[in-house]
């Protein structure tokens, strides 16, 4: 609770500070027509889907009611949880039910620059952000395989080192892209080779695509996907992203 009052008081501060800006009403005018707010309630849908090999996955769907306002040069954007969904196989039936049970409001409100930017958080569309969150990624992978000791030397071993690759790259989900509610239209593609014992070939991809609607700057769909590989065994988490009307 203490650490969601300081995320407000953070963002009160933020929003003050921009309000304080020296601007001309002509270009506040001009920076406020360049980016057309939605008008009305939103319903963001985030779709989280995680491969667990052999054809299976864990997929928990999470919606949120939001608002958009200006404030001073920038944008909040308020928001209260709606709905969760989580689909999983049977074993792990009572992870999903937990879950399903968690509100996740903690992202609410959110500051946007006067260009749709998000502030106050590391962009995974950033590209010097990008490369950091991707080597702390590897670098957690690389402790995990050594730590665990065992030679790649069957395919068991082999297929609990890519788990092991995949669990270290899901951290990079962990914060919005920064041009996420104002796409930028500029598809990312980030590819590292990652370091195994026994001479195998390892990488982490990460893929991030987004579009605005067609007739507005704002979101339609976005998609940030994470593979990882080893050898010819790949695994796959990927996030899906989309804004839409709420229904009357």
């Amino acid at each position: 609770m203490a650490a969601f009052s300081s995320r407000r008081v953070i963002l009160r501060r933020a929003l003050l500070a921009i309000a304080a800006i020296p601007v001309s009403g002509a270009l506040l005018a001009a920076n406020q027509k360049a980016l057309r707010l939605p008008s009305g309630a939103m319903r963001l849908t985030r779709t989280l889907e995680r491969g667990l090999g052999d054809g299976k996955a864990i997929t928990v769907e999470r919606q949120w009611m939001i608002e958009f306002s200006r404030s001073g040069r920038g944008v909040q954007i308020t928001g209260r949880q709606i709905s969760a969904k989580v689909d999983a196989p049977k074993q792990l039936e009572a992870l999903a039910k937990i879950e399903e049970a968690r509100i996740a409001e903690g992202m609410f409100p959110m500051l946007l620059s006067q260009t749709g930017q998000l502030l106050g958080q590391a962009s995974a569309n950033n590209a010097a952000g990008d490369k950091s969150a991707m080597a702390q990624a590897i670098a957690v992978a690389e402790a995990m395989i050594a730590k665990s000791g065992r030679s790649p030397s069957d395919r068991a071993q082999a297929m609990q080192h890519l788990a092991q690759m995949q669990q270290a790259s899901q951290p990079l989900f962990a914060t919005m892209p920064r041009d996420l509610f104002f796409p930028s239209n500029a598809p990312i593609r980030e590819v590292r080779p990652i370091s195994l014992p026994g001479g195998m070939l390892g990488e982490f991809e990460l893929t991030y695509d987004a579009r605005a609607m067609p007739d507005a700057d704002w979101l339609a769909h976005a998609e940030r996907r994470i593979i990882t590989r080893l050898g010819a065994d790949v695994r796959q988490s990927r996030e899906i992203w989309s804004l839409d009307d709420m229904e009357v």
